[in-house]
C-alpha cells in the first residue's frame, strides 16, 4: 500500500444485505478455459458430472459402455490429488447399478446425503426420485422419495442444497409451463412437500432441464432451450433476491456453444465446474467438459466502493479497478464522480481473491486487497476508500492506462483504433488503397476473428467512451476551476504494440509525427517503412484524433469546460510512441494505448 503527505487510504469493512433495488443481474466477464476430461469420455453418451465432497472423486453416468449392467450406469473417476490428474474410470457396481437407466447423482454438504434418478428400481413411474447415503463408494440405504416427490411421469436429473432440505428436480409431468420443467420440493419436519414446478420466471414454455443449485442454495444454474441462447440447449442462472428467483442470465457465448449444453455443475471450492455437451465430433454425443476458473460455486458477494474527500467527506473523482488477484483480470472498472449521484456496487464472485486498485495520477495510486470474501446473506463487503484532496495533484491529473482491459485495441498490423466505425472501413479498405499492406491481419466478413474483433470494438468504444464522460465531466471542469490562467491541461497519448516483428511500407496520409519517450520528434511519410516503433508512434497519432473527436462530441452535449479549455488554447495534446508493450502473455492484449492527463505551462 503506497502513502503520500497528501494522500491515504482508509479501508472500511462491513456488511451489506443484497437488495432486490439492486442492479446485480450482472455476470463479471472472465476469460473461460474448457477442456473435454477426455478420460471419462467415449464414442456413446456421457453425462451428469457430479464431484465428491473431498474433490477427488468424479461421478458420472455414461451409456452402453461394455462392462456396463444395463443401459446407462453411474462411473467413477478418481484422483491422487485434489482434482488431480482423473484415473481411467470405474463402474461403480451392483449396489449402484441395475439392468435398466441409473440417471444423475446429487450430493449435500455432508457429503454422505445423496439424490439419486433411476428407472431401475420399484417406483412410481417412469424414472424417479431416491434418497441414499453414500459410504465410501458405495451405496446405502436407498429409499424412494415418495408419491409427494414423484409421479407416474419421467423425474429425474436432481440437485440438492448443502444442508439437504431442498430438491430440485426436471419432470414432464402436467402442471408445469412446457415439455420438461424445473420442480422443487422441500424437507419439511422430516418430510418431503408436494412438489411444484418453479413459476414463470424460471419455467417457460420451452425445456428447462438439469437444475444444479449452489449448495447455500441462492444460484440455480439450470439448461433451457428458450430463445436468446447460442445454441440449442443453454446454460442459464437465476440468483435468489430477497425469496424469489430473479430473471435468468445467459452464462454467455465463452462457455455455451451451438449445440446442447446440460448438466452444469460447480462445486465450491473447487477449481473447476463440470458440464456435459455435444459440441464436438460427428457423432453429437455427449462428452463431460471441465472449465475454469470456478467463478460459480461459491456464491457471490456484495462490493461496494467510495471515494471521498477526507476532510469534507465529498466524493472526488478517481479511475478504479477491480482485479480478480489468480486470474490477473480485471472484472469491474469504473471512474468516480464528484458529485455523488452514482453508488458504485457490483456482485463478484465469493471466495475470490480481489486487488481494489484507486488512482488520482501516474503516481498517487492506492490499493487494497478483498482477500477470500464471503458470500451472500447478507455476508457482502463494503470498502470505502478515502483521498484528501484540497488542491489539485502537483502534476499529474489521472491516468487511464487502457492496456489494464486486457483487450486488444487495434487489429494486428493496424494503426487505427478498433471501434464500430473503423473496423468496417477496414475491411472496405483493405480491398483497395491498403491491398498492399499486407502486414494488416486479414480475415472474411462474417468470419469468427471478424466477429472476435466486433464484440472488441463494442467494449473499447464503451471504454473509451467512460474515460472522456470522466474527462467531460470531472477532469475538465476541475482543472478549469483550481488551475491558474497559465496552466494547460496537456493529454499525452502513448500507443504500444506487441513484440512480434514487423515491418511494411506506409500507404496513406503524407505526414504523421509524433514523439518518442524522450521527447525527441519523429515522422511518417507516405511511403516510409515502418517497423514497430513507428507503428506504435501511428497508434498513439490515431488514437489521439478519436479521443479529440469524443471529447469535443461529448462537451458539445454535456459541460462546456473542456471547450472553455480549448478556446482558451489550455488543452493541448501529445503523442508518443511507447514501442513494444509488456505485462501480458497474449499479443492480442499488447496492442494498446494509456491516456495521462497532466497539469503543463500554457
Amino acid at each position: 500500500m503506497r502513502f503520500s503527505l497528501r494522500y491515504f487510504l482508509l479501508a472500511v469493512a462491513s456488511l451489506l444485505i443484497f437488495s432486490a433495488n439492486l442492479q446485480s443481474q450482472v455476470l463479471p466477464e472472465y476469460d473461460y478455459r474448457i477442456t473435454p476430461v477426455d478420460v471419462a469420455n467415449t464414442t456413446g453418451n456421457d453425462y451428469a458430472p457430479t464431484l465428491s465432497k473431498d474433490h477427488r472423486t468424479l461421478w458420472f453416468c455414461s451409456y452402453e459402455r461394455p462392462e456396463g449392467f444395463g443401459n446407462a450406469d453411474v462411473y467413477r473417476s478418481v484422483a491422487p490429488e485434489e482434482e488431480g490428474e482423473w484415473e481411467s474410470p470405474l463402474n461403480a457396481g451392483s449396489n449402484w447399478n441395475y439392468d435398466d437407466n441409473e440417471g444423475a447423482i446429487a450430493i449435500a454438504a455432508d457429503g454422505k446425503t445423496i439424490v439419486i434418478a433411476t428407472d431401475g428400481r420399484d417406483g412410481y413411474g417412469d424414472t424417479d426420485l431416491f434418497i441414499a447415503e453414500l459410504e465410501g463408494d458405495s451405496v446405502k440405504n436407498v429409499r424412494n422419495l415418495g408419491k409427494n416427490v414423484n409421479s407416474r411421469y419421467w423425474d429425474s436429473q436432481p440437485s440438492i442444497t448443502g444442508d439437504g432440505k431442498t430438491i430440485y428436480f426436471a419432470s414432464t409431468r402436467p402442471g408445469g409451463y412446457g415439455g420438461v420443467d424445473i420442480w422443487v420440493t422441500h424437507n419439511v419436519d422430516g418430510v418431503w412437500s408436494r412438489a411444484i414446478p418453479l413459476d414463470s420466471t424460471i419455467n417457460t414454455v420451452d425445456n428447462e432441464r438439469s437444475p444444479f443449485v449452489i449448495q447455500n442454495g441462492t444460484s440455480l444454474f439450470f439448461s433451457s432451450d428458450r430463445p436468446g441462447g447460442f445454441g440449442k440447449e443453454d446454460f442459464w442462472v437465476s440468483y435468489l433476491t430477497l425469496g424469489d428467483w430473479q430473471k435468468p442470465l445467459n452464462l454467455g457465448g465463452e462457455i455455451n456453444s451451438s449445440e446442447d449444453e446440460l448438466f452444469f455443475h460447480a462445486p465450491p471450492g473447487s477449481k473447476y465446474f463440470y458440464f456435459a455437451s455435444n459440441r464436438r465430433g460427428p457423432s453429437m454425443m455427449l462428452d463431460i467438459y471441465a472449465g475454469s476458473p470456478n467463478v460459480f460455486g461459491d456464491g457471490r458477494y456484495l462490493l461496494d466502493i467510495e471515494i471521498v474527500d477526507s476532510l469534507t467527506g465529498q466524493p472526488i473523482p478517481a479511475y478504479v479497478t477491480v482485479t480478480d488477484i489468480e486470474e490477473n483480470h480485471i472484472v469491474w472498472e469504473f471512474t468516480t464522480d464528484s458529485v455523488g449521484l452514482n453508488r458504485y456496487q457490483m456482485v463478484l464472485p465469493a471466495g475470490r481473491d480481489y486487488q481494489i486498485t484507486a488512482r488520482r495520477s501516474l503516481k498517487d495510486v492506492v490499493t487494497f486487497n478483498v482477500v477470500d470474501p464471503v458470500g451472500e446473506r447478507g455476508e457482502q463487503v463494503k470498502l470505502g476508500f478515502n483521498l484528501l484532496e484540497n488542491a489539485l495533484p502537483e502534476r499529474e491529473l489521472i491516468l487511464f492506462d487502457l492496456g489494464e482491459y486486457n483487450v486488444p485495441f487495434f487489429v494486428t498490423g493496424y494503426y487505427r483504433p478498433n471501434t464500430p466505425e473503423s473496423l468496417p472501413e477496414l475491411l472496405d479498405m483493405l480491398g483497395g488503397s491498403l491491398s498492399k499492406a499486407t502486414y494488416i491481419e486479414r480475415f472474411p466478413r462474417g468470419s469468427a476473428r471478424h466477429k472476435e474483433y466486433q464484440d472488441y470494438s463494442e467494449k473499447i468504444d464503451s471504454i473509451l467512451d467512460n474515460m472522456a464522460m470522466t474527462i467531460i465531466d470531472t477532469i475538465a471542469p476541475n482543472f478549469l476551476r483550481l488551475a491558474p490562467a497559465n496552466e494547460a491541461m496537456e493529454l499525452i497519448v502513448t500507443g504500444y504494440v506487441d513484440p512480434q516483428i514487423f515491418s511494411g511500407l506506409y500507404y496513406e496520409e503524407p505526414v504523421i509525427e509524433f514523439s518518442d519517450i524522450n521527447g525527441k520528434l519523429h515522422a511518417v511519410r507516405k511511403g516510409d517503412r515502418i517497423e514497430n516503433f513507428e507503428l506504435s508512434g501511428m497508434r498513439a497519432v490515431f488514437a489521439q484524433r478519436l479521443v479529440d473527436k469524443m471529447l469535443q462530441r461529448r462537451a458539445t452535449s454535456g459541460n462546456p469546460a473542456f471547450l472553455t479549455l480549448l478556446d482558451s488554447g489550455r488543452i493541448r495534446y501529445r503523442t508518443v510512441a511507447g514501442g513494444v508493450s509488456g505485462g501480458q502473455t497474449e499479443y492480442d492484449k499488447q496492442r494498446r494505448i494509456h491516456v495521462l492527463i497532466v497539469r503543463a505551462e500554457k
